[in-house]
């Protein structure tokens, strides 16, 4: 690997980088400053021109938008006029429809009493202040928004400067504001009046007008704002609409653009700019740092090289390319560090077979002495019955038939066990496989309860399903693994609960499973009760249970043997579960044992 060279520690690095630094970085940064505050603050301008513009004009819309209903309100008054002096009553919307198709009601209020002219007949409430009826006695309108831009009402006299006599209409709120009209390219509307009750907006959310009511406290005509609309910053600008002096109203009209959209070319360019110049400046940079690194690289590398073989690296090298001087002394230092290698390495080698000798060694003599002393542990106590039993009948008299047929039987028991003990001996260190057929799982059962002893058989709960598939095993085998393991369950399960046989199937697999309800087996124990000569849960030298402790090892190498696994699942109190589990076979490409 090639030395890493840093050339901020060495007195050439450190003099080119403060050249670079006061030479190029300095100038270049303090020119991006001053170039990207100028287009931000012309940028800054553009919009809020723009935005002044469209304000400017969506207010103009809404003056000419009241004024024409103005103009129809007048000529609906003559009609009102005409109609009150004779006594007529013909639909206004009929003389003039162009007021129909802009207003949802007209009423004429004669004293206060409403008077439906077309539309709809619900009261309209009104109460007016005497600064508003002098404002209609001298011949003008009143305009009124409500709420939400749901409803907007103007009214004028009939016969000004008499007041007794109203025309009230109700203007349709969605030709009144037209989003789409209303609202420049990209941007959102907004109408409050100057007590900030928002009377329209296209934002999803109705925007909060405190910022735009702090703002005309300042600057009364028009302005700049920034306010949240729908989560997202907003730079708008608002406009007054003052129709004080014609309909004793006052509107605000705001245009807004989100920040983002609204600088995204600046602030593109602005990013690119800054980009263009961290770009030249890297590359200066780097070109400088790679000059340093090809002067400086020869004597790193040859001194990281020997850092590392002092510290136990023996495969460090110095990687010089370089073809002077320092290339020889490179080429030098390797050829030196590799025999330095072979050297250690062999005695490494040499080491580490006699450390693996001396323990193969250890193992070999606990191994040994392990199994002497399990194996004569084991065989003490049926040696023990056979031979105070062969004593004891020496020195019986010729009469003691019946004590003589006693000592007899216990003699013979002990000479069973320690047959039975030295085949299972043998069978631990029998590697032989065996000859696996396709069994029938009822067979097999019925072999078993056949070799199950009575007092055990009665104890037995059987779960079998109604269709199984055969399994791959050698019967015999199986059905003496099983017994191991039923003999287990009575050992350490109590005398009056039920131990329980099931078969579960699988797709490819045939378990069988024997629960029994004795005290458990601790998690850390699992492995090691399938260990010769192991017995857990239980003083070995005072309460050791019956038998030498080979069943659960045979029987999990008869389960391996027939190519299936044993494996146990049980906890501290809860009783254990052993489980075989054997592949299963196809009935049609298999020769089925049925004897």
């Amino acid at each position: 690997m090639t030395a890493v060279v840093s050339p901020m520690r060495t007195r050439i690095g450190r003099h080119i980088a403060l050249l670079f630094a006061g030479c190029a970085l300095v100038p270049l940064v303090a020119f991006q400053i001053v170039a990207t505050m100028s287009i931000r603050t012309q940028s800054e301008l553009q919009t809020e021109d723009q935005l002044h513009g469209l304000a400017r004009t969506s207010g103009m819309m809404i003056a000419a938008r009241l004024d024409r209903i103005r103009g129809e309100l007048r000529l609906a008054a003559s009609v009102a006029e005409y109609q009150v002096e004779t006594g007529e009553s013909q639909a206004i919307d009929a003389v003039y429809p162009f007021l129909a198709e802009h207003a949802r009601s007209l009423q004429l209020l004669t004293e206060g009493v409403p008077h439906v002219l077309f539309g709809d007949s619900v009261a309209i409430p009104l109460e007016l202040t005497a600064a508003d009826e002098q404002h209609l006695a001298g011949g003008k309108a009143v305009v009124r928004f409500g709420e939400g831009a749901t409803a907007i009402t103007m009214m004028a006299a009939v016969a000004p400067p008499a007041v007794d006599h109203l025309l009230v209409v109700v203007v349709d709120p969605t030709w009144f504001w037209t989003s789409v009209e209303l609202s420049g390219p990209g941007c959102e509307f907004a109408a409050c009046d100057r007590a900030g009750r928002v009377l329209f907006h296209t934002s999803a959310t109705s925007p909060d007008p405190e910022p735009l009511l702090t703002r005309t406290l300042r600057r009364s005509s028009s302005g700049s704002l920034d306010w949240m609309l729908d989560g997202v910053h907003h730079v708008g600008r608002y406009w007054h609409l003052f129709v004080q002096p014609q309909y004793r109203a006052d509107l605000l009209v705001i245009q807004s653009l989100p920040k983002a959209g609204a600088y995204a070319a600046s602030d593109s360019f602005m990013r690119w700019a800054w980009l263009f110049a961290a770009a030249t400046l890297l590359v200066a940079a780097l070109a400088s740092l790679v000059q340093i690194r090809r002067t400086l690289e020869p004597v790193f590398a040859l001194r990281h090289a020997a850092e590392r073989l002092g510290r136990g690296d023996l495969k460090s090298r110095a990687r010089v390319s370089a073809k002077d001087e320092l290339g020889e002394l490179a080429g030098a230092f390797n050829e030196m560090a590799s025999r330095l290698q072979v050297s250690i390495e062999q005695q490494q080698c040499t080491e580490r077979e006699l450390v693996e000798s001396r323990d193969a060694a250890l193992a070999a003599v606990r191994a040994k002495e392990a199994f002497l002393t399990n194996v004569s542990h084991e065989l003490r106590t049926p040696m023990a019955k056979i031979l105070s039993s062969a004593e004891i009948l020496t020195q019986l008299g010729p009469d003691e038939n019946e004590a003589r047929e006693e000592f007899s039987m216990i003699a013979l028991d002990g000479a069973r066990d320690l047959n039975g003990m030295l085949d299972d001996v043998f069978a631990l260190d029998n590697d032989e496989p065996v000859a696996a057929v396709a069994v029938e799982i009822h067979r097999l059962l019925e072999t078993l309860l056949d070799q199950t002893a009575d007092d055990l058989r009665a104890r037995l709960q059987i779960d079998v399903p109604g269709e199984l598939a055969p399994i791959a095993c050698d019967c015999a085998t199986l059905v003496a693994a099983i017994r191991r393991v039923l003999d287990n369950a009575v050992k350490f399960g109590p005398a009056d609960t039920p131990i329980e046989l099931r078969i579960v199937r699988s797709r490819r697999d045939v378990t069988i499973e024997v629960t029994d309800h004795g005290p458990g087996i601790a998690p850390a124990d699992h492995e090691r009760i399938f260990a010769p000569f192991v017995q857990v849960g239980r003083d070995q030298l005072v309460d050791k249970a019956d038998g030498t402790g080979l069943g659960l090892a045979l029987a999990r190498r008869a389960a391996e043997a027939c190519g299936g696994t044993l494996t146990v699942d049980s906890a501290l109190g809860g009783g254990a579960t052993f489980r075989f589990t054997l592949p299963a076979v196809i009935v049609e490409h298999a020769e089925v044992e049925s004897r």
